[in-house]
C-alpha cells in the first residue's frame, strides 16, 4: 500500500512539472523572467532562407505641384469729383450792381439878386463828387464844391475875388434803373464859406468872409459806360443867414443884406461801374 501511495506522488510530481514547463512555453507568459521556447511548428521570423523586412515603407507623398498664375485684372480708381467753388459776391460785386461812381468836374454859376450880381461876374465852379446807387431807384451823393468870381465895390482892390469852399450831402432818385444814362433829381443841404481873396485892405461894406447853409436841388443825367462814370446837372443853390453884401434900396444901405442864391450848371467825368 505504502508503494502505490509512492508512485501516486510520484506521478503528480512528474504531470505538475509538465505543466510549468508548457505554460513557460506559452506566448502569454506573465513572468517575463521565464525564457520563451519557440514552437518549431511555427516558421522562424529570423529564417535566412526567407528574410522578412520589418521596416515600414510610408505612404507615397504626391508631388504637390505650383498652383497655377492667376491674373489679377486692377481697375483704374474712378475718377475724382469735381469739385466746383462758387463764388460768393464780395463787396464789389454788390457795388456793380447798385452802382458807384466817383468823378470830378467843373462848370459856370451865379447869383439870383440883382445887388448880388451888380457887384460879381459869373463865376466858375468845380466839383469832387462820390456817388453811390446809380443803378437803383435811390442814391446818395457826397461833394466837395467851390467857387470863384470877380467882386467889385468901393474900397476893393481892383482884382478882387470871391471864393468858394464847402461840403454837400444829397439824396437822388433816379428815373431809370440800370441804363447807362439815368436822368435823375437830387436835393440836400451844404455848408458853404465864402471869402474875399487878392485883397490887401478892406475899406468897402462888404464883409471879408461869410458861412452859409444852402439847399441844393436839381436835375441831371448820369451814368456809367465800360468803367467811366459821368455826370451833367443843373441846380439852384438857396442860400441862409447871408450878411456878406448889404442889400441896398435906392443905393442907400438898408439894414439888410442881398440874397445869395445861386442857379449853376457843372459837368463831372471820372470813374463808374
Amino acid at each position: 500500500m505504502r508503494n502505490f501511495r509512492g508512485e501516486l506522488l510520484a506521478a503528480l510530481a512528474v504531470i505538475s512539472a509538465a505543466t510549468g514547463t508548457a505554460l513557460a512555453q506559452g506566448p502569454d507568459n506573465p513572468n517575463p523572467s521565464q525564457p520563451i521556447i519557440n514552437d518549431p511548428t511555427q516558421p522562424s521570423t529570423n529564417d535566412p532562407a526567407n528574410p522578412t523586412n520589418t521596416d515600414v515603407t510610408p505612404a507615397p507623398v504626391q508631388a504637390q505641384t505650383a498652383p497655377a498664375p492667376t491674373t489679377v485684372i486692377v481697375s483704374p480708381p474712378p475718377p475724382a469729383p469735381i469739385i466746383t467753388y462758387e463764388r460768393q459776391p464780395g463787396t464789389m460785386d454788390s457795388m456793380k450792381r447798385v452802382g458807384f461812381s466817383l468823378s470830378f468836374g467843373g462848370g459856370v454859376a451865379d447869383f439870383t439878386d440883382q445887388s448880388m450880381r451888380d457887384s460879381t461876374g459869373t463865376g466858375g465852379t468845380w466839383a469832387v463828387r462820390a456817388a453811390l446807387g446809380t443803378k437803383t431807384p435811390f442814391g446818395v451823393e457826397a461833394s466837395y464844391i467851390g467857387s470863384a468870381q470877380t467882386i467889385n465895390a468901393l474900397g476893393l482892390d481892383q482884382n478882387s475875388m470871391l471864393v468858394s469852399n464847402g461840403l454837400q450831402g444829397a439824396l437822388r432818385l433816379n428815373a431809370v434803373v440800370g441804363a447807362p444814362i439815368t436822368p435823375f433829381v437830387f436835393g440836400g443841404v451844404a455848408w458853404n464859406r465864402y471869402n474875399l481873396a487878392n485883397t490887401t485892405q478892406n475899406t468897402s461894406a462888404i464883409s471879408d468872409s461869410d458861412n452859409l447853409l444852402e439847399v441844393p436841388v436839381g436835375l441831371g443825367i448820369g451814368g456809367s459806360w465800360k468803367g467811366l462814370g459821368y455826370d451833367l446837372r443843373g441846380e439852384l443853390r438857396f442860400a441862409t443867414r447871408e450878411d456878406l453884401v448889404p442889400a441896398l434900396s435906392a443905393g442907400r444901405d438898408n439894414g439888410s443884406h442881398a440874397d445869395m442864391h445861386r442857379w449853376g450848371v457843372n459837368a463831372t467825368l471820372g470813374y463808374g461801374f
